[in-house]
């Protein structure tokens, strides 16, 4: 079984280690991707993101954009992005 956790950013750096945290303290035998929507934040949420890939065995997807997309699109191009059995949105 594949579990998707979809992360939705936009300018979260003081917020998205917290975030990680909360995600990463979760244990299963399932495999687990989580799959980084980030809508071209200026600050580096993604930089951090990044930071804690190699604190796990889940595996990371990130969703490039070129500009900012807005909410709903980002929204729609993260659940696009999903091929698990079950999604967890944060």
């Amino acid at each position: 079984m594949k579990i998707n956790v979809i992360l939705i950013t936009y300018n979260h750096a003081n917020y998205i280690r917290q975030t990680l945290e909360s995600i990463l303290m979760q244990r299963t035998d399932h495999e687990v991707e989580i799959i980084v929507a980030d809508d071209c934040s200026p600050d580096n949420t993604v930089e951090i993101i990044k930071e804690y890939e190699n604190k796990t065995s889940f595996t990371f997807t990130y969703l490039q954009k070129e500009q900012n997309v807005g909410y709903n699109k980002n929204y729609q191009q993260a659940f696009a992005a999903c091929t698990g059995d079950y999604i967890a949105i944060m």
